[in-house]
Protein backbone atom coordinates (compact mmCIF):
# COMPACT_ATOMS: atom_id res chain seq x y z
CA UNK A 1 0.00 0.00 0.00
CA UNK A 2 1.10 3.29 -0.98
CA UNK A 3 1.55 5.37 1.94
CA UNK A 4 1.56 9.17 2.47
CA UNK A 5 3.65 11.16 5.54
CA UNK A 6 1.63 14.59 6.58
CA UNK A 7 3.73 16.63 8.85
CA UNK A 8 1.32 19.24 10.20
CA UNK A 9 1.23 20.59 14.15
CA UNK A 10 -2.46 22.67 14.12
CA UNK A 11 -4.88 19.82 14.70
CA UNK A 12 -7.67 20.86 12.40
CA UNK A 13 -5.61 21.39 9.85
CA UNK A 14 -4.34 18.11 10.13
CA UNK A 15 -8.26 16.70 9.64
CA UNK A 16 -8.96 18.64 6.86
CA UNK A 17 -5.56 18.06 5.00
CA UNK A 18 -5.95 14.40 5.59
CA UNK A 19 -9.78 14.56 4.07
CA UNK A 20 -8.10 16.31 0.84
CA UNK A 21 -5.38 13.82 0.79
CA UNK A 22 -7.55 10.94 0.83
CA UNK A 23 -9.47 12.57 -1.49
CA UNK A 24 -7.08 12.53 -3.87
CA UNK A 25 -5.52 9.35 -3.32
CA UNK A 26 -8.27 6.99 -1.91
CA UNK A 27 -5.31 4.16 -1.96
CA UNK A 28 -3.06 5.86 -0.05
CA UNK A 29 -2.60 5.20 3.39
CA UNK A 30 -2.03 8.53 5.14
CA UNK A 31 0.41 9.22 8.34
CA UNK A 32 0.40 12.09 10.38
CA UNK A 33 2.33 13.58 12.69
CA UNK A 34 2.33 16.88 14.37
CA UNK A 35 6.06 17.68 14.19
CA UNK A 36 9.23 17.12 12.52
CA UNK A 37 10.71 15.38 15.05
CA UNK A 38 8.23 13.04 15.23
CA UNK A 39 8.07 12.24 11.40
CA UNK A 40 11.97 11.77 11.18
CA UNK A 41 11.92 9.45 14.22
CA UNK A 42 9.10 7.25 12.27
CA UNK A 43 11.21 7.28 9.18
CA UNK A 44 14.56 6.63 10.70
CA UNK A 45 12.81 3.10 12.13
CA UNK A 46 12.23 2.84 8.56
CA UNK A 47 10.50 3.53 5.13
CA UNK A 48 8.61 0.12 5.55
CA UNK A 49 6.11 -1.15 8.06
CA UNK A 50 5.70 -5.17 8.12
CA UNK A 51 2.64 -4.59 6.07
CA UNK A 52 5.39 -3.20 3.21
CA UNK A 53 3.57 0.10 2.93
CA UNK A 54 6.16 2.34 0.92
CA UNK A 55 6.36 5.92 1.55
CA UNK A 56 5.61 7.31 -1.58
CA UNK A 57 5.22 11.01 -0.38
CA UNK A 58 5.41 13.76 2.15
CA UNK A 59 3.48 16.65 2.83
CA UNK A 60 4.82 19.10 5.22
CA UNK A 61 3.72 22.50 6.76
CA UNK A 62 7.02 24.72 6.80
CA UNK A 63 6.32 26.45 9.84
CA UNK A 64 6.51 23.80 12.35
CA UNK A 65 7.64 24.30 16.29
CA UNK A 66 10.95 22.79 16.95
CA UNK A 67 12.74 21.54 13.45
CA UNK A 68 10.61 23.66 10.40
CA UNK A 69 9.17 21.56 7.47
CA UNK A 70 12.48 22.40 5.57
CA UNK A 71 14.75 21.26 8.45
CA UNK A 72 12.95 17.74 8.75
CA UNK A 73 12.90 17.13 4.97
CA UNK A 74 16.95 18.01 4.65
CA UNK A 75 17.11 15.48 8.00
CA UNK A 76 14.93 12.78 6.36
CA UNK A 77 16.61 12.84 2.97
CA UNK A 78 19.91 12.74 4.55
CA UNK A 79 19.08 10.02 6.79
CA UNK A 80 17.62 8.09 3.64
CA UNK A 81 20.68 8.43 0.97
CA UNK A 82 22.98 6.95 3.98
CA UNK A 83 20.25 3.85 3.76
CA UNK A 84 20.44 4.06 -0.29
CA UNK A 85 16.71 4.30 -0.25
CA UNK A 86 14.43 6.26 -2.74
CA UNK A 87 13.54 9.59 -2.11
CA UNK A 88 9.88 10.55 -1.50
CA UNK A 89 8.57 12.99 -3.60
CA UNK A 90 8.22 16.67 -1.32
CA UNK A 91 5.56 19.26 -0.69
CA UNK A 92 5.51 21.95 1.39
CA UNK A 93 1.86 22.91 2.70
CA UNK A 94 2.21 26.81 3.19
CA UNK A 95 0.81 30.12 3.65
CA UNK A 96 3.80 31.86 2.62
CA UNK A 97 4.09 30.10 -0.77
CA UNK A 98 6.55 32.59 -2.63
CA UNK A 99 8.87 33.21 0.28
CA UNK A 100 9.20 29.55 0.01
CA UNK A 101 10.03 28.72 -3.44
CA UNK A 102 12.55 31.21 -3.41
CA UNK A 103 14.60 29.82 -0.44
CA UNK A 104 13.77 26.03 -2.32
CA UNK A 105 15.58 27.94 -5.48
CA UNK A 106 18.92 27.68 -3.20
CA UNK A 107 21.31 25.25 -4.78
CA UNK A 108 21.43 23.11 -1.03
CA UNK A 109 17.68 22.89 -1.01
CA UNK A 110 17.05 21.58 -5.11
CA UNK A 111 18.09 17.94 -3.59
CA UNK A 112 15.22 17.48 -1.71
CA UNK A 113 13.52 16.68 -4.64
CA UNK A 114 10.39 19.20 -3.95
CA UNK A 115 7.11 18.44 -6.02
CA UNK A 116 5.62 21.37 -5.17
CA UNK A 117 4.63 23.98 -2.61
CA UNK A 118 0.82 24.09 -1.75
CA UNK A 119 -0.66 27.06 -0.65
CA UNK A 120 -3.10 26.60 2.57
CA UNK A 121 -6.36 25.36 2.72
CA UNK A 122 -5.08 22.51 0.42
CA UNK A 123 -7.42 22.01 -2.70
CA UNK A 124 -7.96 18.82 -4.22
CA UNK A 125 -7.19 19.93 -7.93
CA UNK A 126 -3.87 21.44 -6.79
CA UNK A 127 -3.12 17.43 -5.76
CA UNK A 128 -3.23 15.83 -9.05
CA UNK A 129 0.87 15.97 -9.79
CA UNK A 130 1.76 14.51 -6.89
CA UNK A 131 -0.10 11.46 -7.36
Amino acid sequence: MKTIILIEDDPNTACYEKYILRKACPDCRIIHFSSGEEAYHHILKGRRSQSGNEIIHIFSDFDLPGINGLETVRKIVRELKKKKAQIPHVSFISSACSEINLLLKNSVNRSLKVSQVLNKPLDANSLSPCF
